[in-house]
């Protein structure tokens, strides 16, 4: 679901790498540990914030952002809500879309589902900009301990990935990995942008649309 129009060459690997040493020296990328239903911690990733990728942007010559209603929260929804947000640096322009409903967010985040729908689409699309394939904690369903840990539930989907890593034999020396959002599905080419949500119920929602400009 994620649109990219470069007006000149995007970021390159090395530069995607360079981005990630200099967030990992400002602390905004942090390791963040998976829990079962047991309270184990059973795997752990880096996680970056959304406050780093917001500096990053600015650091790369962010020009505008753009954010519109694509779903409100309803009850025949699950209580859903969906944005998509637009980013332009000096690379070129980004669109990715952004959910929230209380199924996906921590308790202390479900009286503001509309806001972090917004913050993560924006945090995809920043993603898209910088090149950074670390995931943002933001689009997580993440707990933030009084020292500053990050700790989320394990799915089902990723103890199983855990499961048949272990059956596959020890792991690698390499670093831990960031932690993945789950495939998003091919759209076909011809539909709107807001088309492209399959969870999206037709609902009419008048688009509220906010801009911010930099200059």
């Amino acid at each position: 679901m994620t649109e990219a129009v470069r007006t000149s060459a995007g970021p390159t690997k090395a530069d995607s790498q360079s981005w990630l040493e200099w967030l990992r020296e400002q602390g905004f990328i942090k390791t963040l540990a998976f829990k079962n239903d047991k309270g184990q911690v059973v795997d752990t990733a880096e996680a970056v914030s959304y406050q780093g990728l917001l500096a990053l942007a600015h650091e790369n010559g962010l020009k505008r952002v753009f954010t519109e209603v694509v779903q409100l929260p309803t009850k025949e929804n699950d209580k859903t809500a969906v944005f998509l947000a637009e980013v332009e640096t000096k690379k070129g322009t980004y669109r990715d879309y952004g959910d929230a409903n209380p199924q996906n967010v921590n308790r202390k985040i479900v009286p503001h589902i509309i806001r972090m729908a917004s913050t993560r689409s924006k945090a995809r699309a920043f993603r898209d900009a910088l090149n950074i394939g670390v995931v943002c904690a933001e689009e997580l369903e993440v707990e933030v301990s009084e020292n500053g840990k990050l700790t989320t539930r394990a799915t089902p989907e990723k103890l199983k990935q855990i499961e048949d890593g272990k059956s596959q034999g020890p792991k690698s020396d390499n670093p831990p990995a960031a932690a993945v959002m789950p495939a998003k599905p091919k759209s076909p080419q011809n539909e709107r942008p807001r088309d492209r949500v399959g969870l999206i119920h037709r609902l009419p929602v008048r688009p509220i649309r906010f801009r911010l400009w930099f200059g």
